[in-house]
């Protein structure tokens, strides 16, 4: 086979995996039937946790967060060489 059908069966297998796992339900999305979790997850609710923290962000900044300014603190952020060890 040469690199041109390998690489098509390659986008063709991923294709069909990636359709899969985008029509099934994650598994985080199920309700737990562990107790500690749904108490967890009841005290989370109260307290206005909800998981979707960019749903309010721009709210409670008082100003919309661009592409440019977000990609710049996640760079910062994740950069070795302004941490104090040198690993994060």
């Amino acid at each position: 086979m040469n690199i041109r059908n390998c690489k098509l069966v390659i986008l063709v297998v991923t294709a069909i995996f990636g359709g899969y796992f985008a029509i099934t339900p994650e598994s985080s999305a199920r309700i737990s039937q562990n107790p500690l979790d749904q108490e967890l997850s009841n005290v989370l609710s109260r307290h206005g946790f909800t998981g979707n923290m960019e749903a309010t962000l721009e709210q409670r900044l008082g100003r919309r967060v661009g592409n440019r300014l977000a990609d710049l603190g996640r760079n910062l952020f994740h950069d070795t060489a302004i941490s104090l060890t040198g690993d994060q």
